[in-house]
């Protein structure tokens, strides 16, 4: 499991491309 700030950085770049929905799921 990646800590909690990874996540977050990587949540932000998903979110820009909009896969963020894919990574949760």
């Amino acid at each position: 499991m990646q800590p909690l700030k990874n996540i977050s950085k990587h949540t932000l770049l998903e979110r820009r491309k909009g896969t963020t929905e894919n990574k949760i799921h």
